[in-house]
This record gives C-alpha cells, sequence and structure tokens, in this order.
C-alpha cells in the first residue's frame, strides 16, 4: 500500500511540476535569446517563488541557466533522459542522484523554442529528500493503523475462541466426572448449535 501511495505521489508531483515548467515557458521565450544575465536572474527568482530547482538547457546540452549554480560551472546536460526527451519535443521525466549537488531529485523537463525554431528544454526538479520526509511521516501513520487493526484483530480472535471453546470444556469436565463414576454430573448448555443438539 505505501508503495502505490508513493508511486501515485511521485506523479502527482511530477504532475505539478510540469505544469509549472508549461507556465514558465510562456515567461521564459522571450528571455532565451536576451542577455544571459538577464535570464539567470530571471530563473533564480523563479526558483525562490516555485520552491523548486529550475535548469534551460539549449540544443546542445549547454546550460543556460540554473535557479540553483553556476551555469558556466555545470557540465553538458544533452544526455541526461529527460533533457533528451524535451530536446525531441516530448516531455521528460526521470528519478536520480543529481550529478551537480549530489542528492537523489525527481525531474520533470518540458520542450519550449527559441524565436529562430532553435529547441530549448525547461526542467524543473525537486529534492527527493523533501519528498522522502513527507512520506516517511505517511509511513509512520499507515504502520500505527496497521498495529493497531493487528491488536484488535488478536483481541476479537481470542474473545471468539474463548466464547467457542467454553462448551467444549464444559462437555470435558462432564465426561471426566462420569468417567470415575460419578454420574450426577449435570451438564448445562445455553446454545442452541451441535453441541446441544
Amino acid at each position: 500500500a505505501f508503495s502505490l501511495i508513493r508511486t501515485h505521489y511521485l506523479y502527482t508531483l511530477a504532475t505539478d511540476l510540469q505544469h509549472t515548467a508549461a507556465l514558465l515557458r510562456l515567461e521564459a521565450g522571450p528571455l532565451l535569446d536576451g542577455d544571459p544575465a538577464a535570464l539567470q536572474e530571471r530563473v533564480r527568482a523563479w526558483g525562490g517563488q516555485v520552491r523548486a530547482r529550475i535548469t534551460l538547457v539549449d540544443a546542445e546540452g549547454r546550460v543556460l541557466a540554473d535557479s540553483e549554480a553556476d551555469p558556466a560551472t555545470m557540465e553538458n546536460h544533452r544526455s541526461r533522459p529527460e533533457v533528451h526527451r524535451a530536446l525531441a519535443g516530448e516531455v521528460g521525466r526521470d528519478v536520480r542522484a543529481s550529478h551537480t549537488v549530489g542528492r537523489e531529485m525527481l525531474y520533470v523537463a518540458v520542450p519550449a523554442r527559441r524565436a529562430g525554431g532553435a529547441p530549448v528544454a525547461i526542467r524543473m526538479s525537486l529534492f527527493l529528500s523533501d519528498i522522502e520526509h513527507l512520506l516517511g511521516n505517511l509511513r509512520q501513520h499507515i504502520l500505527a493503523g496497521a498495529l493497531a487493526a493487528a491488536v484488535l484483530a488478536s483481541l476479537g480472535a481470542f474473545l471468539l475462541a474463548q466464547h467457542l471453546a467454553r462448551p467444549g470444556g464444559a462437555l470435558a469436565a462432564a465426561a471426566r466426572e462420569l468417567a470415575e463414576g460419578r454420574f450426577g454430573a449435570r451438564l448445562f448448555l445455553r446454545r442452541r448449535d451441535e453441541l446441544q443438539g
């Protein structure tokens, strides 16, 4: 159950990132062919507003702007699965450790175009450590609920076993008395089942 919840949660987050990136595409379009410093400054501001990392990558895989790192120091991104798909005109998604910051992240990239038609990938990403913290709390609640259900089920099973075993115990006690020669033993059953019949 937890695995299904985690998968659904990641899918929901990825969809939200995709929609946010699609909105940023409208804002970023006019800046893609302008001043690189202005683009970098705007991307940093957007990253703070949406609380996600934003990376813009050109058709050659060069990082044009990044909300958390200096694009000049970043390696070529063309081989990243989500970037490769976005540069091919599709939405790309992936979960892996970041080469830049060394932490596991959820990546979503959407295609965009420069004024001349050259493709650009707009990539959004979130640290999975933040997601895993939320999912860890959810896991604790699921385990606590499962433990409570197990305790209640065990208690119910014990009480049911006691209820079912009581007539059998009375029958065994009466049989022992008869076997010892005490023929005055009496057995009173208040149930209408196979023991009384």
